[in-house]
């Protein structure tokens, strides 16, 4: 093959690796991932569409990223180019513990394997990235996309603030009580308080559902545009330099707008960071030299760094926000410690924390909230290998301060503008399609509004962006450059402080901004591997290795999405094929008991139809009809969900739905048939819970799952007046919540529990020790009080303790 045959080949290459990772990750981060495909709420107890994509979903653009990566090293190859093999090898190693924990290690767990498949995604599009991104053209396109994104961000973030939020509340304060009961909660419980201290926060939070993750993007934006905005006014003699800038200063506001409507401290801290370092950077590089990279560096450590001052300063300060960081870095490197060379798993760090945390904190966390700690406690050697990778995207990003740019080296920069003008507007089409699809079960008319609106002003910004990162001031063009370099940095440091890089909603965009603004620029030809003219013995053993390489890589994408993907996407049919069996329940069962005269005959009618008999206009009527046709779907249900335990048997929220169903279905049982078909039902679900503690000693809530199982099922024997087996279920879930408390020394729910149980089995001696025991905990959840035990429940365990 000739040197400009394999141009041809590397270029083509390089555009579809860099399609195959931009648009999926701003799909990602444009529609709710729904985690349990429909079951976060009980769609039996309260009538929600499935909206947004479930694992499935997410884990197929997974392998597009991971393909695009593959595409990307291909690419090299044919041009001749030098592979990033150190990112490469980092990035191996990094996914290779992660899907040890998730298809081999206890036998694999959805969790473990879904969440690490969504990081090594993302990282995979990041070393993509600084391969593709060494091109001055596409450099600009992929930033121009990645930022021109939030705008469609800031505008879901106004309606969130100015007509969701406003909506929700009211809808919940309507009827409070069914919402918690959909969620499992009680009225006045600790976790009923929480939530809706949260719901009445008018935060925006896009569609990650996080105000913290949406202020990372903010934060990003408000640095990048402040950056287009002092080159446009330092630009000369660019026609359409003055309507650029006018843009910048658009993207701007709208950044400032996002980031105020978020609300988040560590948001307003990053920006503040990243402001500094646009306007200081360039002179302290110049200063640092061939360390000019240490900026980026130091950003992140400086994060780090105050974290760790902020809990050694204690109690001394009244802010809290750092103080539970500070907890959480310190529980994340015990855990590191303990078990360095393999971690924890991706999906258990909340496991974990339980017994790592301080017993003062009061949370109950799924992530360190910082990337570094979630990779290297969850993940071990692989994880610390993302970590360096990680570093190595701040290092280049900081040196992108004196870095001079080639964005007019080659081609017709005025054609290939509106060409790339046009590859924007067809991405960006393409992902806002994607996400409304994704989401039309909920569409309403603001949503639409909102998502048109977000595509013209991402399409707008897109362009000032490519026009800033091309203009012909050389000088101009390199502010615009380090101003994206600087969002970058801005977007590494808010990622020690929360979730953004751990998110598999937001990692992979978060991260693509990262690597294309830190991307450097692409050596000369002739300084690369297998050069057109004249290539010698050494030249073409350097290709020959570099094919090999980009070979793996591509067996690499296509082995990761048979051994992850497939079984991602078959549990999510089983999970999905069970919610569509008792979707329309809920609001059939509000129907029926609502008996409105006028609506009778309509839903005498819907359920004749669903039935195949005729079911009369009667109230009581009716309401048998629908306890039949409930039962009926439930059944269906459970047998999809049994497929989707059986395929997944080791996932803890799997077995918990598995459960709740098998309950359920014992209670809605015919009454006048013999108990022990009644029960049937039930002991199945003690038999899913006891296997699933056997499975997973090591958590916590299985046990507690396992408690609540041999609970209900006491309750249903007292009710046949079987007091011997009553108690005895009793005893064994008291068993159940003791371990589970063994594994959970600081939560207060297995201490109220026990106490509970001891008291219907008379045992006050025991009663006391546990009432004891959790006022105990209690008192030590000062630092937020919400946590703490409501009026009467603390003075009903007073009472006890002393004997009252």
């Amino acid at each position: 093959m000739t040197g400009k045959r394999r141009d041809q080949l590397g270029s083509g290459l390089r555009w579809a690796a860099l399609a195959l990772v931009m648009i999926p990750a701003t799909v990602r981060a444009s529609v709710v991932l729904s985690p349990s495909v429909g079951w976060e709420l009980d769609p039996m107890v309260i009538a929600a569409p499935l909206v947004g994509l479930g694992p499935g979903g997410f884990a197929l653009m997974d392998a597009l990223a991971i393909l695009g990566l593959a595409l990307a090293m291909l690419a090299d190859a044919a041009s001749g180019r030098s592979l990033p093999r150190w990112p490469l090898g980092l990035w191996a190693l990094g996914t290779t513990s992660a899907l040890a924990h998730g298809v081999y290690f206890r036998g694999g767990e959805l969790d473990h394997l879904r969440l690490g498949l969504a990081w090594s995604a993302s990282l995979a599009g990041a070393v993509a990235l600084l391969s593709i991104c060494r091109d001055a053209r596409h450099r600009s396109l992929a930033l121009a996309f990645g930022l021109g994104f939030v705008a469609m961000l800031a505008a879901k973030g106004g309606l969130q603030v100015l007509v969701e939020h406003p909506a929700t509340v009211r809808a919940y304060d309507a009827d409070p009580d069914r919402f918690l009961a959909s969620q499992g909660w009680t009225p006045g419980s600790r976790s009923a308080l929480i939530y809706e201290r949260r719901l009445r926060q008018p935060e925006a939070i896009g569609w990650f559902g996080l105000a913290n993750v949406f202020a990372t993007f903010a934060a990003a934006g408000v640095v990048t545009f402040a950056g287009f905005v002092r080159a446009g006014l330092r630009s000369r003699g660019d026609p359409d330099g003055k309507a650029r800038l006018i843009v910048a200063v658009i993207g701007l506001a709208i950044s400032i707008a996002a980031l105020v409507m978020a609300g988040a401290k560590g948001g307003y801290g990053a920006a503040t960071l990243g402001l500094a370092l646009l306007f200081a950077g360039p002179r302290l590089a110049r200063g640092l030299g061939p360390l000019s990279g240490l900026l980026g560096l130091g950003a992140i450590w400086l994060a780090m760094l105050a974290i760790v001052a902020r809990g050694m300063i204690g109690e001394a300060m009244d802010e809290l926000s750092l103080l539970f960081r500070a907890f959480y870095l310190d529980a994340a490197a015990r855990i590191f410690f303990e078990q360095p060379l393999f971690g924890i798993g991706p999906g258990d760090f909340k496991n974990a924390y339980l017994l790592a945390k301080p017993p003062m904190s009061p949370e109950e966390v799924s992530s360190p909230h910082s990337v570094l700690l979630d990779y290297a406690a969850t993940l071990g050697i692989g994880g610390l290998a993302w970590g360096v990778l990680v570093l190595r995207l701040a290092w280049l990003a900081g040196r992108r301060a004196t870095e001079a740019d080639d964005a007019l080296a080659t081609g017709d920069p005025a054609r290939t503008l509106g060409v790339d003008v046009r590859l924007l507007l067809l991405g960006a089409a393409v992902a806002t399609v994607a996400g409304a699809t994704a989401e039309s079960a909920a569409s309403t008319l603001e949503n639409a509004v909102v998502r048109l609106l977000g595509v013209g002003l991402w399409i707008g910004l897109g362009w000032a962006a490519l026009g800033m990162l091309r203009q012909a001031d050389a000088g101009a063009r390199s502010l615009a450059l380090w101003g994206a370099a600087a969002g970058g940095i801005a977007v590494l440091v808010h990622a020690q402080v929360e979730m953004t890089l751990s998110t598999p909603t937001s990692a992979a965009l978060a991260l693509a901004i990262v690597a294309a603004g830190a991307a450097p620029a692409a050596a000369p030809a002739s300084a690369r591997d297998g050069a057109p003219a004249g290539d010698t013995e050494a030249q073409a053993g350097g290709r020959r290795v570099s094919w090999a390489i980009a070979s793996a890589a591509a067996l690499a994408g296509v082995g990761v999405f048979v051994v992850a993907w497939w079984p991602i996407a078959a549990w999510a049919r089983d999970m999905s094929e069970a919610y569509r069996a008792v979707d329309d329940l809920a609001e059939l069962r509000l129907r029926a008991e609502a008996a409105d005269p006028a609506d009778l005959p309509r839903l005498a009618t819907e359920l004749t139809r669903m039935l195949g008999v005729p079911v009369h206009a009667d109230e009581r009527q009716v309401r048998g009809a629908w306890s039949f046709l409930a039962s009926e779907r439930l059944t269906v249900a459970s047998e999809h969900l049994a497929r989707a335990h059986a395929r997944q048997p080791n996932h803890l929220r799997t077995s918990e739905i598995f459960q709740r169903a098998l309950l359920r279905a014992s209670a809605m049982s015919d009454p006048e048939a013999p108990f022990e078909r009644r029960i049937g039902p039930a002991m199945e679900a003690e038999s899913v819970a006891r296997r699933l503690s056997e499975r997973r000693p090591e958590i916590a809530e299985a046990w507690a799952h396992l408690s609540s199982v041999r609970l209900a099922r006491a309750e249903m024997t007292e009710n046949e007046g079987d007091g011997a087996a009553r108690d005895r279920l009793l005893r064994e879930a008291a068993a159940a919540s003791r371990r589970a408390h063994e594994l959970d020394p600081n939560g207060l729910a297995h201490p109220l529990r026990l106490t509970d149980l001891y008291t219907r089995l008379g045992d006050d001696r025991a009663a006391r020790a546990w009432a004891s025991r959790a006022l105990a905990i209690n008192d030590r959840y000062y630092l937020d009080p919400l946590r703490q035990l409501g009026d009467s429940t603390r003075e009903r365990l007073v009472r006890l303790v002393g004997g009252g």
